[in-house]
């Protein structure tokens, strides 16, 4: 995890320029602490950034990296950049950071179709004047940027950017928080500030000064087939996996993994295992009991002949990081489960460790939470809709704080579609708690 971060401006301003990029080194350090560099281009008019975390050729990675005619600066990991390395060309590094710079500049983003990782890159072309922003189709590396008539800035988190910000609540960001516990892409916590959404490119023209495009550059991905045969689906579920754990154990440096009791994360580790057997494992205990799944993870490393680090832990001891964490977040995000992957990540990074695997987003993929129980019933027993049709209105009629309550019990009654279960408040409370934001009312919510 590295972070980026760049300027540029219609006229050299350096009093702006030095704050910026002071805010740019302290706020990416905590993402890349292994070296700060910039360099400027466009006749002093745009400075490129990078905090470094030193993954792939620790020797000759750094950045801004340049080649003839263009510069890159580089957040993330293509795991297959060894295969994306172009026959007949002269690279001076074995990084993948290169192979990125020169497919980008020769294939344009189209380039990035070709590319298995995560990213949050930009890259300038001096020659067409333009500066190129781009995500990585999941949208694993989040990249913002600011844009007005005579400044445009981007960066990995939003602070560096809170130099130029007007620091205006947007009042859309502050509802989606609050019914989904995030802001979602473009949205911001701040009105001026935007997020690039994930499989999106940006592109800069330097001339004009302005936005040229904004396009997507990932092909939306569906469901091709539907597979029948449980053997099938195994064998092609099992090879997945396995594919992704030897790609992302790709590095010059050690590798570990998170572990939890859970399923997901104990099957990367098992299968990381086989692969490495020196592999270190890290898990986060609780001291109460009802919570502590650190047992189970203990059994698996016992099993596995691995190392386990444990960092047992109680409510008490996360109290530290509240008050950092709005910075550490960047915009909020109500998952309290994020703090104690930041505490065991903090942990890992204090024995020596940059790299570590872990299950995230298992339970998206294979329906591991509640809510997908819930919708499943409710498509089970919609039919009973004809027959109950008025309990919604009574019920909410009855009780009208249970606003999440009475919504289920529509998806039961009518036909059902897939929510989640992360709003925060109610939405009926939404007015009284924006009340007042920027001196205007809230949006009325239905």
């Amino acid at each position: 995890m590295c972070g980026i971060a760049g300027l540029a401006q219609r006229s050299d301003n350096q009093e702006l320029t030095a704050a910026f990029t002071r805010a740019a080194e302290k706020h990416l350090f905590r993402r890349g602490p292994d070296g700060f560099s910039y360099r400027d281009y466009q006749a002093g008019c745009v400075r490129l950034l990078h905090a470094r975390l030193s993954i792939i050729d620790l020797e000759h990675g750094w950045q801004p990296l340049e080649i003839p005619g263009a510069s890159i600066v580089f957040n993330g990991e293509i795991y297959n950049y060894q295969d994306l390395r172009r026959a007949g060309e002269n690279y001076a590094t074995q990084s993948d950071t290169e192979v990125l710079l020169r497919g980008l500049q020769a294939e344009g983003v189209d380039f990035l179709r070709r590319c298995d990782g995560m990213f949050g890159v930009a890259v300038l072309d001096n020659a067409a004047r333009t500066l190129t922003l781009a995500r990585d189709s999941f949208g694993i590396k989040q990249l913002y940027y600011y844009a007005d008539k005579d400044r445009f800035a981007f960066a990995s988190t939003i602070a560096p950017l809170m130099v130029l910000s007007k620091k205006e609540i947007n009042q859309a960001a502050l509802a989606e928080y609050y019914l989904t516990r995030a802001c979602r892409a473009p949205n911001t916590v701040f009105s001026d500030i935007h997020e690039l959404k994930a499989g999106e490119a940006l592109v800069f023209d330097l001339d004009t000064f302005a936005i040229k495009s904004i396009s997507r550059w990932a092909p939306v991905r569906t469901a091709s087939r539907t597979i029948t045969d449980e053997a099938e689906a195994i064998a092609l579920l099992d090879r997945v996996i396995n594919q992704a754990i030897d790609s992302h154990l790709v590095a010059d440096v050690p590798v570990a993994t998170l572990l939890s009791g859970g399923v997901d994360y104990s099957l990367i580790t098992a299968l990381a295992a086989k692969r490495n057997p020196d592999i270190n494992a890290f898990s986060l205990g609780f001291r109460d009991t009802r919570f502590d799944e650190s047992g189970y993870a203990a059994a698996l490393c016992q099993k596995a002949g691995i190392k386990h680090h444990v960092l047992m832990s109680d409510a008490a001891e996360f109290l530290d990081v509240i008050e950092q964490w709005p910075l550490v977040m960047d915009d909020p995000v109500a998952d309290p489960s994020a703090v104690m992957l930041y505490k065991i990540a903090q942990f890992a990074r204090d024995k020596g460790f940059k790299v570590v695997l872990s299950g995230e987003g298992a339970d998206e993929l294979f329906g591991g939470y509640n809510q997908y129980g819930r919708f499943n019933r409710a498509l089970q027993y919609k039919n009973i809709g004809r027959f109950l049709g008025l309990l919604p209105l009574f019920v909410k009629t009855a009780f009208p704080a249970k606003t999440r309550h009475v919504h289920y019990l529509k998806q039961l009654t009518t036909d059902p579609h897939y929510y989640g279960t992360g709003m925060i408040v109610e939405p009926y409370l939404l007015g009284d708690l924006c009340r007042g934001v920027n001196g205007t009312a809230f949006p009325k919510v239905a």
